[in-house]
């Protein structure tokens, strides 16, 4: 008699896990996440093969190198771990249309610079007149210790963007997620969010400014169409100025791009303030029909 084994196909897709001596670099330096050529392997095979592995990995070689302040770059053999793993049996391949067979990857190590950064947050479209006092920001965590690529020059962990329509008189809170800064890896690994206050000086008070749809200024009208306001979701707009200042509608420029028509004919206003210690809070939008002209 003859005995016969069968068994069917199997392909999955795993993570590949980069192993490197984190004392390789200088003192007062760190490895960043390792950026991989390719992050993801398909093996295949017998799935009683394939079922057996448990991990792909790729193990950088750093020779004689040692007290490391640059990045650092490795083509590192993949190897399959798992128990009884037999990798006669397994193919491995890039993921996509195209799949190719894989047996290394290039690995680059990012060196980063240990460094005590001050918290910060950028604001969008802030009043160019305005004074330094007028907007107070606090953090519920002031500084981080962070690596960063000594190259860049970065003077501060930039946690996130507020812009400035979203700010009324009195406090604003805000939560950033800090778990992926650009260009910044904080190290201490309990600090995952960080919330800003905004607080609005007393100075500053609200007032409500009534404007008139047939104010907007269209911007960007495609070639061959007119263009005309059919109506604005508020016509009370929300200002945001220094006590004892007057902001009427005269002091409002209102405008439109309609230069990328949208199915529901909604686009928003953009709201421009003579006086530049002020601005406007919330967003408006108009309902602007756009009408093919006749040739």
């Amino acid at each position: 008699s003859v005995d016969a084994f069968f068994d069917v196909s199997e392909s999955r897709t795993m993570n590949v896990t980069v192993n490197y001596d984190a004392s390789k670099v200088a003192k007062g330096y760190i490895f960043g996440d390792p950026v991989v050529s390719e992050d993801k392997v398909v093996i295949s095979g017998p799935k009683t093969y394939v079922d057996r592995v448990d991990t792909v990995e790729a193990d950088v070689s750093f020779g004689s190198e040692s007290s490391l302040t640059e990045s650092y770059n490795a083509d590192c053999m993949l190897q399959l771990t798992g128990s009884g793993v037999n990798s006669s049996y397994i193919e491995m391949t890039t993921r996509g249309n195209d799949p190719v067979e894989i047996k290394s990857v290039s690995v680059t190590l990012p060196v980063l610079k240990e460094v005590e950064l001050p918290v910060k947050v950028e604001f969008e479209d802030m009043p160019d007149g305005l004074p330094s006092n007028a907007v107070n920001v606090t953090y519920s965590v002031s500084k981080v210790r962070a690596g960063v690529l000594a190259s860049a020059n970065i003077q501060s962990a930039v946690i996130g963007k507020i812009n400035f329509h979203e700010i009324g008189t009195g406090s604003k809170s805000y939560n950033f997620d800090v778990t992926s800064l650009q260009g910044i890896s904080i190290l201490d690994s309990k600090i995952r969010t960080i919330n800003a206050t905004v607080t609005v000086s007393s100075d500053y008070e609200e007032q409500i400014v009534e404007i008139e749809p047939s104010q907007i200024q269209i911007e960007g009208i495609p070639d061959g169409y007119s263009a005309k306001v059919k109506s604005v979701d508020d016509t009370a707009i929300e200002v945001i100025a220094p006590k004892g200042t007057e902001i009427t509608a005269n002091n409002l420029t209102l405008t439109c791009n309609v230069s990328d028509i949208n199915d529901d004919s909604l686009y928003p206003i953009s709201i421009t303030i003579s006086n530049k210690s002020a601005w406007a809070h919330s967003t408006y939008n108009a309902v602007i029909e756009l009408v093919e002209e006749d040739e």
